[in-house]
């Protein structure tokens, strides 16, 4: 269970109270937390995020697959990914899409980054 965030990692509330999320919405609030956090960002666990400075150098294209996959793979209650595909963009808009096996079941995720 976790407290409830909107796209930009912003807590909503509804009628003065946090809202929470479970199971699988809690599962890819957290990927998407993880996806969006640059490796080093997060001064309790900087291992925590994906490498985006070495990802963003040439020819290290195979790295940031393997950066994102990891990040992924690194949630709390994701088991495998499936079907894994990204794309970044001129504007450099990471999209995302995979599908995620869970301890709750299989999310069909998509998410979109601006870095």
């Amino acid at each position: 269970m976790n407290l409830k965030t909107n796209a930009d990692g912003e807590l909503i509330f509804t009628n003065g109270t946090f809202e929470l999320v479970r199971n699988r919405e809690s599962i890819a609030q957290n990927i998407r937390s993880n996806i969006r956090t640059w490796k080093g960002e997060y001064f309790l666990n900087n291992l925590l995020g994906v490498d985006y400075i070495r990802g963003f150098q040439k020819g290290q294209d195979a790295f940031m697959r393997i950066s994102i996959k990891q990040a992924i793979l690194e949630t709390v209650g994701v088991v495998d990914i499936s079907e894994f595909e990204y794309e970044l963009s001129a504007d450099r808009t990471l999209t995302i899409s995979c599908n995620v096996q869970t301890l709750e079941g299989t999310i069909p995720y998509k998410d979109e980054v601006i870095i």
